[in-house]
C-alpha cells in the first residue's frame, strides 16, 4: 500500500470517519446492434464535453491470403456517451483503413492515432486521415510498429517505442494542414509498456531488459530527438560510444560501438542539435532503472565460483551452487547468475578465539583536507572475553599494546566510532568515555561525570551519523530512541523534550501510528524490545546520482523473542509522524541464541554500514543483522532489501572495512567447524545487484540465449545462442526435392542474401566466475540450435564413459521447407601456452566437431540416461548409443504431435507433447535399452511447455507445465487404482495450481529440510518469460502440511489481498481455461487443489500484527513460532542456491 493511500487511511481512523464509495450510472453499449464486430481497440477521446468512445473494428473479415481481394477492411467509429440518459450518439466514421490496423491512441490535443503494422494514421472528426509510414527516409530506417507502446511527451509529440528498441518520435500537426512527421531518435530496451509521469518524466517498461525512468525536456541538453542520426559527423559517433552510463550494471548494454542504448545512458550535457524533420526536439537522460532479468530461457545449476580478482580471494568456491539463467533476447540477451542468500568474496581468515565484536575507525589529523570516500581505516578494535585488542590496519595488521597506545585494553569495549570529522577517535567502556587524536588520549570522562550518578555501568553507545530533519521539533534535530516493554518514545538532544511515543510498537502493526504521550494504554503479553535503531541512509543502492537522497528515517526494532521490525516514517497531511511496516521476511534472520548472557552486557546485534561496494561510484548503505543466520538490509529506493547469509553460519560482529588490501570491504567474528571464532576479511560479491530480491550478476553476450548447459568435466558452461551475422553461402537445394519446397528455400536464401544479414547460430563456451566466452563454434547457414546436454556418454565399444557435448539444431526455412535437423557431438579440449616472457601459462579452449547426425525434423530435447542419449526428434523420441565417435540408434517411441520437452530419471523418460499432454516411459535396462514401453499417459488436451520429475522419499511424481499457465501433478500408480486409472493406462491427476505465468524452463534440483533427513526430496524451480523464478516441492513428514492447509485458509479471509482479489480463485483458474486461448480440453472432472500449500499466500503471515499471527494460528492447532519455523524451514529448503 502506497504512502498515500495510508495517510488518508490513517486520518480517516483517527477522526473517525467511515469510507464510502459512489458508484455513478452505468449502461451496457451492446455495439452488434450498432453493426459493429470484429473490435480490436477502444480508447476515449480528448476535447469533448462528453466521453467519446472510439472504436477501432472490421468491416468484413480479412486474412493474408484474401488481401488481394480486400485489403482495407477497418474502419474507426466515435460514439458520444450520455452517462445520464443512458444515450450513445454515432458522430464520426472513417472507413477503408489497413486491414493490419491493430492499436489505438488518443491524441492530448484532439482525434486518435491509428497504428499499423508499418503505418501512422491520424484521424479526428474535422478533418481528413492523415498518414506517415517514415520519416525523412533515413538508412536502414524501417517503420515496424508491431508490438509498441507510446507515451506522450506534450499535446503533439508521442515517442513510440518499438519491439526493436528503437525510439522514435511523432509529431501531430494539428493547425491548418493536418501532418505527420516521424523522425528516428535512440535505441532503448524493447518496451512493453511507456506512460508519462508528471510533466518531464517517462516511465519505460520493459519484459526484455531493464525498465528505465526517463527525463524527457523540450530543448534540453543532453540527447537529441529530432534529427536524423546520420547528420552526425563521425567523431560524435566516435564520443558517443565513450560516453558513460548512469547504470551501473552496464554489462546489460554492452559496449559495442553500434549499441544504441549507450546514447541514452549518458550524464555529459551535450547540446541539441539541429532538426531538419521540423519536429520538436527532447532532450532524454535516464535518471533511475529498475532491474530486470528478462525472459529465461533456460535454468541450469554450477559451481560455487568467485567473479573477484584472483589477487584478492583466497578461496575460489564457497556457498551453495550457483543459478545460471539464459535470459533476454536479441542485443539485451544476457547470463544472469543467481544466489538465494549473499556470499561475499573471502579475502582472508584469521583464527581468533573470543572475539565477538569489532569496530574499524579512521583517523585524520587536523589541518588535512576530509574525505571519507578516500581515507582508510587506522585501527580495528577487538573485544574480547575480558578486554579489548587493538591493531593497527595498514599494509599488515599489527597488534597494539599499552605502552603504544591509550587505548583502554583491560576492558571490554562497549562502543568506538569516529567524531569532529574523523579527526577523533572515541571509545566507550563501561566505566566512562575515553576520547583520542589518534592513538593518544586528549579526554578521560568517567561515568560519573558524565551521568553524575555513581556505581553504574554503561551497556550501550552510539554516535551522530544522520541528522532526522524529518522528526525536527522545537529546534532540536538529535534524537534518543527509548523503548520501555513495548511502548517507543522518541527524545531530544540533550533537554530529553518527548517528541514521539508509539504504544504497542513490538505487536509490529502494518501503520504505527503516534500517540498521545499521556496515553500509556496497551496490549499486554506483547514481548519487549531489546535493541532498537533509527538511521537514515543517503547511499541507495541500485539507484543513479540523478536521485536525491530521501531523508525518511527507517527504524528497525530487534524484540526478546528474536523478531525483527522495520520501519519507514513518513508525514500524514496533518503533518502526523507514523511509521509504514516494511514487508521483509522475518524467517530470514535467527538471533544468537545466547545474545543476553548473564556475566556481560548485551551485545549489539545490528551494525551500520557505509561505503561497501565494488567501487566508490556504487556503494551500498544499510544495516548488518547478526545471529544464527545474519541478515543483510542494503538500503534502496527509500526501502530495505533483505538477503540472508547463510555460508558464514553464525556471525556475532561485523564491522566495515576500508582497507589498502581489502578496499570498500568489511570483517566479520564468524563461528567455525570447531566452535572456535573467526576472524574473516571480506567483500561484498563483484558485478552483482543488491536492490533485487535475490542477489544478481547479468553478463551480456549480446544474442538470444537459447539453451544453457553445465560441462562438469571442464567446470565450464554450454551455452547456446543465436544473432545477426553477416550472409553466408547456403549449401544448394537437391534437384529431386519438392518444386515448391526448393522455390521457398530458395526464396528464403535469396531474402537473406539481400539484406546482407541472417540470423547465425553459435555454440560458446563461458568460463565460471566472470563468464567470457573462451571457445566458440559457428553452426551452419540457416541452421538454429534448439537443446543441449553436456555430461557423460558410454562409448559400446570401450565401455568407459566419455565426456561431451550434444547439441541439436533444426533448420528452417519458412512455412513451406521442411524443418529437419541435426544432433552435433562435441569435444572441449584444453592447450596450454606459456612463452619465455610469460610467468603463468596462457590457457585455451576449443570445440571439435566430433560427429553430426542428419534428420528429417528438428531435435528439440536432449536428455542422458545411464550413459545413452535421449534425443527428441519431432515427434519420435530415440535412444541413441555412442559407438567410437559416432551414435547410432537403439530404440526409439513415436508420440502423437510434437514433443517439446523430454526428462529422464533413472530409466524412466517423461515427454511431454505439444498438445497431446504428458507420457510415460519406460526403458528395459535388461534389454540394454532396446526395449521402450509406454507405462502410462495423461489422455487430455494440454499443451505442455515443460516436464519434469518430482521425488519424495520412493515416490515418483510427473509435473506438466501448460501453456494455460499452470502446473499439474501426476503420479504413476502401477495399476494398483484400476478403475480410475485405466490399470495403470492412464496417470492419476494429483492436484492443480494456476501460476499465471508462462513456464519456459524447468530445472530438477535436490533439496534437504533439517526435519527430513535420510529422505531423497527432489523439487523443480522455473523460469517464466515474465522474468521470474519460482520452485515447486514435495512436502516431507516432518512439516505440519494438514495445519498450514487449514491456516491457508484461514488466511484467505483474514488478510486483506490485493485490490480485493480472492488468491484461491486466481489458483484455480486451472479449471476454466479455455481451449482458444491454450486452455486445452479436459475429459474428466478438474481436480483438487486443497492439497496445494500456497508459500507466497502463507508468507504473508509473517508481516501480520503478533497478537493476529497468536489468534490465527491458535485456530490451527499452532503456535506463532511452530508457524514461522516452518515458514523458515520451508523457504530454507528450496533456497538450495
Amino acid at each position: 500500500m502506497e504512502i498515500e493511500a495510508l495517510d488518508v487511511i490513517i486520518e480517516l481512523q483517527t477522526d473517525r470517519q467511515a469510507l464510502s464509495t459512489t458508484v455513478g450510472n452505468s449502461y451496457m453499449l451492446k455495439l452488434a446492434k450498432l453493426g459493429i464486430s470484429e473490435v480490436r481497440d477502444a480508447v476515449f477521446l480528448h476535447r469533448y464535453s462528453e466521453p467519446v468512445l472510439l472504436v477501432l473494428h472490421e468491416t468484413k473479415p480479412s486474412w493474408g491470403g484474401q488481401l488481394r481481394n480486400s485489403k482495407d477492411t477497418m474502419e474507426v467509429t466515435a460514439f458520444s456517451l450520455n452517462v445520464a440518459h443512458k444515450r450513445h450518439t454515432r458522430l464520426w466514421s472513417i472507413g477503408n483503413l489497413p486491414s493490419d490496423a491493430f492499436k489505438l491512441i488518443e491524441v492530448p490535443g484532439g482525434g486518435g492515432l491509428v497504428i499499423c503494422q508499418n503505418l501512422l494514421i491520424y484521424v479526428s472528426q474535422e478533418a481528413a486521415a492523415a498518414a506517415a509510414s517514415g520519416a525523412p527516409r533515413a538508412e536502414g530506417f524501417e517503420l515496424d510498429l508491431t508490438d509498441c507502446s507510446g507515451a506522450w511527451l506534450a499535446d503533439n509529440s508521442l515517442l513510440l517505442g518499438l519491439a526493436s528498441g528503437q525510439l522514435i518520435l511523432v509529431n501531430v500537426q494539428l493547425e491548418g494542414s493536418k501532418r505527420l512527421k516521424v523522425s528516428k531518435a535512440q535505441g532503448a530496451p524493447p518496451p512493453s509498456c511507456m506512460c508519462r509521469l508528471g510533466p518531464e518524466l517517462l516511465f519505460l517498461g520493459s519484459w526484455v531488459a531493464n525498465s528505465l525512468l526517463i527525463r524527457a525536456v523540450p530543448e534540453g541538453q543532453t540527447l537529441l530527438l529530432g534529427g536524423p542520426e546520420e547528420q552526425a559527423s563521425e567523431a560524435d559517433a566516435t564520443h558517443a560510444s565513450k560516453r558513460p552510463r548512469l547504470d551501473p550494471d552496464a554489462a546489460d548494454l554492452g559496449n559495442e560501438d553500434e549499441d544504441e542504448v549507450s546514447l541514452i545512458y549518458r550524464t555529459d550535457a551535450q547540446p541539441a542539435l539541429p532538426s531538419t524533420t521540423g519536429a520538436s526536439k527532447y532532450s532524454l537522460q535516464v535518471v533511475d532503472s529498475l532491474v530486470s532479468i528478462g525472459i529465461v530461457q533456460d535454468l541450469v545449476t554450477g559451481e560455487a565460483s568467485t567473479s573477484a580478482p584472483q589477487e584478492w580471494v583466497a578461496k575460489t568456491e564457497r556457498g551453495p551452487p550457483k543459478l545460471l539463467a539464459a535470459v533476454g533476447s536479441d542485443k539485451f540477451g544476457a547470463v544472469a547468475v543467481l544466489r538465494s542468500s549473499l556470499v561475499p568474496e573471502l579475502v582472508t581468515e584469521v583464527p581468533l578465539p573470543g572475539v565477538d565484536q569489532m569496530w574499524a575507525v579512521h583517523f585524520q589529523p587536523e589541518g588535512l583536507p576530509v574525505d571519507d570516500s578516500l581515507l582508510y581505516h587506522a585501527f580495528l578494535f577487538l573485544n574480547e572475553k575480558s578486554g579489548t585488542k587493538v591493531l593497527r590496519t595498514g599494509e599488515e595488521l599489527d597488534e597494539t599494546d599499552s605502552s603504544q597506545v591509550d587505548f583502554i585494553l583491560s576492558s571490554r569495549t562497549v562502543f568506538a566510532g569516529n567524531l569532529l570529522g574523523n579527526s577523533r577517535i572515541v571509545q566507550v567502556h563501561a566505566r566512562g568515555v575515553v576520547l583520542l587524536s589518534g592513538s593518544s588520549r586528549v579526554q578521560d570522562l568517567p561515568v560519573q561525570d558524565l551521568i553524575g550518578v555513581s556505581n553504574t555501568t554503561i551497556v550501550a553507545a552510539s554516535a551522530l551519523r544522520e541528522l532526522h530533519p524529518y522528526l525536527e521539533n522545537k529546534g532540536a534535530a538529535v534524537l534518543c530512541v527509548v523503548c520501555r516493554s513495548a511502548r517507543m518514545e522518541v527524545y531530544s538532544l540533550p533537554d530529553l523534550d518527548l517528541l514521539l511515543s508509539i504504544n504497542d510498537i513490538s505487536d509490529g502493526p502494518m501503520v504505527a501510528p503516534s500517540s498521545s504521550p499521556q496515553d500509556t494504554n496497551g496490549a499486554t503479553g506483547l514481548p519487549s524490545v531489546v535493541e532498537v535503531k533509527m538511521e537514515c541512509f543517503h547511499h541507495q543502492s541500485g539507484g543513479t546520482q540523478a536521485v536525491k537522497d530521501q531523508d525518511l528515517p527507517f527504524l528497525l526494532l530487534l524484540l526478546a523473542d528474536g523478531t525483527f521490525l522495520a520501519y519507514r516514517a513518513f508525514h500524514t497531511p496533518r503533518g502526523r509522524v507514523c511509521f509504514k511496516r516494511l514487508s521483509l521476511p522475518a524467517h530470514a534472520h535467527c538471533p544468537p541464541q545466547d545474545r543476553r548472557s548473564k556475566t556481560t552486557a548485551p551485545s549489539s546485534s545490528m551494525t551500520r554500514f557505509d561505503g561497501l561496494g565494488e567501487s566508490k561510484e556504487h556503494v551500498n548503505s544499510g544495516m548488518f543483522v547478526s545471529g544464527e543466520r545474519p541478515l543483510w538490509l542494503v538500503a534502496s529506493r527509500g526501502t530495505l532489501v533483505a538477503h540472508a547469509m547463510d555460508v558464514e553460519g553464525r556471525v556475532s560482529g561485523m564491522t566495515p572495512f576500508h582497507n589498502i588490501n581489502c578496499p570498500l570491504g568489511f570483517i566479520t567474528a564468524c563461528m567455525a567447524e570447531n566452535d572456535g571464532e573467526t576472524l574473516k576479511i571480506c567483500q561484498l560479491p563483484m558485478r552483482t545487484r543488491l536492490d533485487t530480491p535475490w542477489p544478481l550478476q547479468k553478463i551480456a553476450v549480446r544474442a538470444t540465449p537459447h539453451r544453457l548447459a553445465y560441462y562438469a568435466e571442464a567446470r565450464l558452461y554450454v551455452l547456446l545462442v543465436s544473432r545477426p551475422v553477416p550472409y553466408r553461402e547456403h549449401q544448394e537445394e537437391a534437384s529431386d526435392g519438392d518444386p515448391h519446397a526448393s522455390y521457398s528455400y530458395i526464396c528464403a536464401d535469396a531474402a537473406a542474401k539481400a539484406s546482407g544479414t541472417e540470423l547465425g547460430g553459435e555454440v560458446r563456451l563461458l568460463e565460471p566466475g566472470r563468464y567470457q566466452t573462451v571457445a566458440r563454434h559457428a553452426l551452419d547457414p540457416g541452421e538454429e540450435p534448439c537443446s543441449v546436454a553436456a555430461d557423460w556418454l558410454r562409448n559400446a565399444q570401450t565401455g568407459a564413459l566419455e565426456p561431451y557435448i550434444t547439441v541439436g539444431t533444426a533448420l528452417n526455412y519458412g512455412e513451406d521447407y521442411p524443418c529437419s535437423g541435426r544432433i552435433l557431438l562435441f569435444k572441449a579440449t584444453r592447450t596450454s601456452t606459456s612463452g619465455a616472457e610469460q610467468a603463468d601459462p596462457t590457457i585455451s579452449w576449443q570445440l571439435t566437431l566430433v560427429h553430426a547426425s542428419g534428420f528429417s525434423r528438428p531435435v528439440q530435447g536432449l536428455a542422458v540416461m545411464d550413459g545413452r542419449l535421449v534425443a527428441a526428434v519431432g515427434n519420435n523420441m530415440q535412444v541413441m548409443e555412442l559407438r567410437g565417435s559416432s551414435l547410432h540408434m537403439i530404440s526409439f517411441f513415436h508420440a502423437q504431435l510434437f514433443i517439446t520437452s523430454v526428462a529422464t530419471i533413472k530409466t524412466f523418460i517423461l515427454l511431454g507433447d505439444v498438445h497431446k499432454g504428458l507420457t510415460f516411459v519406460y526403458a528395459d535396462k535388461k534389454a540394454n535399452y532396446t526395449a521402450l514401453t509406454q507405462l502410462s499417459k495423461d489422455y487430455n488436451d494440454v499443451d505442455v511447455e515443460a516436464a519434469e520429475f518430482l521425488v519424495n522419499g520412493k515416490k515418483l511424481f510427473l509435473l506438466a507445465c501448460d501453456a494455460a499457465q499452470n502446473l499439474r501433478l501426476f503420479a504413476y500408480d502401477g495399476g494398483k487404482e484400476q478403475q480410475a486409472t485405466w490399470q495403470g493406462k492412464k496417470l492419476l491427476p494429483l492436484g492443480a495450481i494456476h501460476v499465471g505465468q508462462n513456464i519456459c524452463s524447468s530445472l530438477s534440483h535436490r533439496i534437504t529440510p533439517a526435519s527430513a533427513t535420510g529422505v531423497q526430496l527432489r523439487a523443480a524451480v522455473f523460469g517464466s518469460a515474465a522474468g521470474s523464478i519460482a520452485s515447486l516441492a514435495p512436502t516431507w513428514d516432518g512439516l505440519p502440511a494438514e495445519e498450514l492447509l487449514a491456516l491457508q485458509r484461514e488466511m484467505v479471509l483474514a488478510v486483506p489481498q490485493v485490490a480485493g482479489l480472492n488468491p484461491v480463485s486466481f489458483r484455480r483458474r486451472y479449471k476454466h481455461g479455455v481451449k482458444a486461448l491454450a486452455g486445452g480440453q479436459s475429459f474428466e472432472a478438474p481436480v483438487s487443489d486443497d492439497r496445494v500449500l500456497d508459500l507466497d499466500q502463507l508468507n504473508r503471515f509473517q508481516w501480520l500484527p503478533l497478537t493476529e499471527q497468536v489468534a490465527l494460528a491458535a485456530k490451527c492447532n499452532l503456535s506463532r513460532q511452530q508457524v514461522l519455523h516452518a515458514l523458515r524451514e520451508m523457504v530454507m529448503a528450496i533456497s538450495t542456491f
